[in-house]
């Protein structure tokens, strides 16, 4: 009999593979899990993926049509109910790109939206600051989806991006 975890694993191995293949990578997100979205997007991009954030509902729109098989959209929301992000991910997903959805809502409209979900789980207390609970669960999935990637690119190692320095401020 399988667990919730090995499902949450196959995803994550699906979605890695379906990543490091993808022509281009599109993440969309608004308010706090915007940050998550920026996050995931230095990342990829720091292992050769093409990849794009979008927080603002009408450059994502646009950039969504754009979208077709095999590219992938990515959207982040704790709730999974944030219509803006929801608008994003479908459009991208009627113009053909695969979907993920990361959210803490596994019955939520963006994860029936979705064609695979990554479920966040986080308890928020009385005794913290805003939503950090929520945030360090989605940096987690944020952070495993990277390393299954990373394991996975094949796109050719750039070491002069990390070699060469461009000043933008001469002296």
């Amino acid at each position: 009999m399988r667990n919730a975890a090995d499902h949450s694993l196959d995803v994550l191995a699906t979605e890695a593979a379906a990543i490091a293949t993808a022509t281009r990578v599109h993440v969309y997100a608004v308010s706090g899990s915007g940050v998550m979205a920026r996050e995931l997007e230095l990342r990829l991009s720091r292992i050769g993926v093409a990849c794009w954030t979008y927080a603002d509902v009408h450059d994502g729109l646009v950039a969504a049509a754009q979208l077709s098989a095999p590219d992938v959209a990515i959207a982040i929301s704790y709730s999974g109910e944030t219509d803006e992000t929801l608008d994003m991910l479908a459009i991208a997903r009627d113009h053909g790109a695969g979907t993920v959805a990361i959210t803490a809502g596994p019955r939520s409209r963006l994860a029936k939206l979705a064609d695979h979900v990554l479920v966040t789980v986080a308890e928020e207390t009385t005794f913290q600051d805003g939503p950090l609970a929520s945030r360090h669960s989605e940096l987690a999935v944020v952070e495993m989806l990277y390393l299954a990637v990373g394991q996975r690119a094949v796109r050719p190692r750039r070491p002069e991006r990390r070699t060469r320095t461009t000043r933008t401020h001469p002296r």
